[in-house]
């Protein structure tokens, strides 16, 4: 298992549009923009965009429009914020189709259990019950429970990656302000080659199996929301990414 320092950002569309003219302006020319920018590399090492297809099986509805996420590297000249590129380039961008008082920003260490991905990118946002702390929380979470998804005989088999994204508290992204209440310690991303892959993982034998011993004492019953989403990666390797533009 390997881990990164990410920063993830849960977005709401700014007021007066469209989520038809959100989704094409964050793709079409927020994502575009964000790669282009000069010396973007010296304060991320990836960028991509989560795009909502539909609810997922699982919890409540997700309540946002979609997930930014950043990978940072070990050291960086400045802090990315303290810019021109961002002050002048990125910042006025996002205020032109994000509502960044609503927009939550957290820090995350993604845990990669799977390396890997496909089709079907489904995401699992949850909130720790309160009775554990979020060191016992992430342990658990990170060892006994990413063990028991991976050897689980029909959901391990259909599982084509597997990442943990520990939520270690609000964070400043692209210009969001950081959540006040934390109300995720946890968001979950599986990927599987299609939606009934994803469907009879979930309604496995091995998936109830895992709820009951280890989901029923670790996450607070309400919290858990869902969604299955596309990932467009539109900046990697210090370059654009090709697959931006599919």
């Amino acid at each position: 298992m390997t881990s990164a320092r990410k920063r993830i950002a849960l977005l709401v569309r700014k007021p007066g549009l469209t989520q038809d003219a959100f989704i094409r302006y964050w793709r079409e020319v927020h994502g575009p923009l964000v790669a282009a920018t000069p010396d973007y590399g010296l304060y991320r090492l990836k960028y991509a965009q989560s795009h909502i297809v539909q609810s997922g099986p699982i919890g409540a509805p997700f309540q946002f429009e979609g997930l930014a996420a950043v990978w940072l590297p070990e050291t960086a000249p400045i802090d990315f914020a303290q810019t021109p590129a961002y002050r002048d380039r990125i910042k006025p961008d996002e205020e032109r189709f994000l509502d960044t008082n609503k927009t939550l920003g957290l820090s995350a260490a993604e845990q990669i259990v799977v390396s890997g991905n496909a089709a079907i990118k489904f995401i699992v946002l949850s909130r720790r019950d309160q009775r554990l702390n979020r060191r016992e929380f992430c342990e658990h979470m990170g060892s006994v429970y990413a063990e028991a998804i991976v050897k689980a005989p029909t959901f391990g088999k259909l599982l084509r990656g597997f990442r943990l994204n520990h939520i270690r508290g609000a964070a400043f992204m692209s210009g969001t302000k950081p959540s006040e209440n934390q109300t995720v310690d946890c968001i979950q991303e599986f990927w599987f080659d299609s939606r009934e892959d994803l469907d009879h993982a979930f309604l496995s034998r091995d998936y109830r199996d895992i709820a009951a011993t280890h989901e029923n004492a670790l996450i607070s019953p309400t919290s858990t929301t869902s969604v299955i989403a596309r990932e467009l990666v539109f900046f990697e390797n210090g370059r654009p990414a090709p697959l931006a533009s599919d």
